[in-house]
């Protein structure tokens, strides 16, 4: 006898002795309702993951998209600056950017034409941003959720500086 089997023995039908349709638990395909809740956790768990960081993803280069502007704002204003004498009278010399997705431009002028302060402040999903450049090339984030000091550089996330 090999295990609980004797040698010569005839396999077991399908059907017991009594007519009713054995089944084989062994044989059945497909998944239980344990594993299929467990498969949904794990996905809904990497689908938050994932539009956590796409979401960062999009602030992070919205941020960037007006760094870049301010930044090339700040250039032009020198231009006018040694072409002119100085950054503007009245109003600033160089029209303000204005094709940056949530992020509006502001430019004011100071020491009588001498100076200028640029910002980009955060309208929509991107309220609460707010940078700045002056005329000495001073970058500043003046504010960033999460962050409680402004910082004398121009912050993209809030572990620190470009």
């Amino acid at each position: 006898m090999i295990g609980n089997v004797s040698p010569g023995a005839k396999p077991l039908s399908p059907r017991d002795p009594r007519g009713a349709q054995r089944v084989d638990l062994h044989s059945q395909r497909g998944i239980t309702l344990i594993e299929l809740v467990i498969a949904l956790f794990i996905l809904g768990v990497l689908t938050t993951v994932a539009v956590s960081n796409y979401r960062e993803y999009v602030r992070r280069a919205n941020i960037t998209a007006a760094l870049e502007q301010l930044d090339r704002y700040g250039i032009r204003m020198t231009k006018a600056y040694h072409d002119s004498g100085n950054y503007g009278i009245g109003t600033c010399a160089v029209n303000l950017p204005a094709s940056v997705r949530s992020f509006n431009f502001g430019c004011q002028l100071s020491q009588v034409n001498q100076g200028f302060t640029a910002t980009a402040t955060g309208t929509g999903d991107m309220a609460g941003f707010s940078f700045s450049l002056n005329n000495d090339a001073a970058h500043a984030t003046t504010s960033f959720p999460g962050v409680t000091t402004p910082a004398n550089c121009w912050m993209v996330q809030r572990s620190g500086c470009l």
